[in-house]
């Protein structure tokens, strides 16, 4: 979760998510000892400070500032897939989408997430054992890259990534029952 630029995942519920739901609930995130580099896509429930209850958010912190971003709908049903693609540009900032669709709620912000050593998790709050979503969890795609537009819907429509472009000057050395691989990475 270091140096991310985005994010992107679909996510079933298993139990209708609406301003009533009572805790948190995390799809993907890292907590901090310090809280400082923190980051989560989650639902935020009756039970806490925040006023978006039911809502999706894209979180992130970078020393004592807040990002923070909600999605337009506050109202998930119970068994049916979402697609989420939260994304840091370099220049325009935090935005995301929702199945699909732009939301309305942007942040300025344009650094990428944190480099931390606490581990980033699914279905839950980092490396605590709280705050577990009620769900399933699919093809999970990180990037420190800033995707497109282009690239958020063939996430959605076609459920994959671009394939990448070949890599440049491909070798391989034979040795002790293995075979080694070097090549030039392709530039983003």
């Amino acid at each position: 979760g270091n140096g991310l630029r985005s994010i992107s995942l679909w996510f079933r519920p298993e139990v209708t998510i609406d301003p009533t739901l009572q805790s948190r609930q995390v799809l993907i995130g890292r907590n901090a000892g310090d809280q400082a580099g923190e980051f989560r896509l989650s639902f935020f429930g009756a039970s806490t400070y925040y006023a978006e209850k039911g809502k999706l958010s894209f979180l992130r912190r970078i020393g004592g500032d807040i990002y923070l971003l909600y999605s337009d709908s506050s109202h998930w049903e119970a068994g049916q897939w979402h697609h989420v693609s939260a994304i840091i540009h370099p220049d325009s900032g935090m935005s995301w989408y929702v199945d699909g669709q732009l939301q309305s709620s942007s942040d300025a912000s344009t650094g990428p997430t944190d480099t931390e050593t606490e581990g980033t998790a699914l279905g839950r709050y980092g490396d605590s054992d709280i705050r577990y979503f009620n769900g399933r969890i699919d093809d999970i795609h990180l990037s420190s890259t800033a995707i497109s537009e282009t690239e958020v819907d063939s996430l959605f429509t076609l459920g994959g990534w671009p394939a990448p472009a070949a890599p440049q000057s491909l070798a391989a050395e034979a040795g002790n029952a293995q075979v080694t691989l070097t090549w030039n990475r392709v530039a983003d």
